[in-house]
């Protein structure tokens, strides 16, 4: 009865799940017994609170957000607008279909080394957010712009209703659902991919370059407690972002 209860209730059970693993990885590590391989949890956490405690573990984590950031914000105005001239015009949507399909299929460390012929790698987070999240957003816009009602859209034709007016009145209400649940799923990805681009783009005053030196270094608390640190962010971002955008309780 009371193992029930404990596993009913939602916090309790996420934290025994997360000692549940915490608990594989301490194991994992006794099992090796090799730090430069697989460092224990408890130092991870150790570093993690001495890096916390340092100005340079701020500052790359305000760099590193702050740029994906303007990244994600691109991708989702450029999506729209790509988006509301696609549901426009034909002609446009096929010819920008090929373009979306590349950005879709490409990896990003195979972007990242493309783009760091042409860009500064200061930037390079930037472009990779804005790259890797426009797609989903133009996609799912689409997707809820072309589900309109038909009905509704030969009525707005026969009163000749302006096209600002289509689009506060008719196409917001279907569209908001699908942004939304676009966002939503492009702050993760963004922020991941972001990094990724930081690592292998070496962007001074970031958590990826932390990352790359923790890795050629072989200063495995440090590379671990960055880790946690990018998964937070991402945890933090995430949730964030949904209770921005109303959906507390997704």
């Amino acid at each position: 009865m009371k193992i029930s209860f404990i596993w009913e209730n939602k916090i309790l059970r996420k934290i025994l799940i997360t000692a549940f693993w915490l608990l594989v990885w301490q194991i994992s590590s006794m099992a090796i017994g090799e730090e430069i391989l697989l460092v224990s949890p408890l130092n991870a956490l150790k570093k993690l609170a001495e890096l916390m405690g340092t100005e340079d573990y701020w500052m790359a984590i305000f760099t590193s957000l702050y740029k994906i950031f303007i990244g994600l914000i691109l991708s989702v105005i450029i999506g729209v607008i790509l988006s509301v001239f696609s549901f426009l015009s034909n002609l446009f949507k096929e010819l920008i279909y090929p373009v979306i399909i590349f950005l879709k299929s490409i990896p990003v460390a195979g972007f990242v080394i493309l783009l760091l012929v042409w860009i500064n790698s200061s930037y390079m987070s930037i472009y990779i957010a804005f790259f890797m999240g426009m797609p989903v957003i133009y996609e799912n816009v689409c997707e809820g712009l072309f589900s309109t009602d038909k009905k509704l859209r030969e009525m707005a034709d026969s009163f000749k209703i302006t096209l600002l007016k289509r689009l506060k009145y008719i196409y917001r209400i279907k569209v908001t659902p699908y942004l939304r649940a676009g966002i939503t799923s492009i702050s993760g990805l963004t922020f991941k991919a972001g990094i990724a681009a930081e690592v292998i783009g070496l962007q001074k005053n970031s958590i990826g370059e932390h990352l790359h030196n923790a890795r050629i270094y072989l200063n495995m608390p440090d590379l671990f407690a960055w880790i946690i640190t990018i998964l937070l962010l991402s945890m933090i971002l995430e949730k964030g972002i949904k209770i921005i955008l109303g959906r507390k309780n997704a």
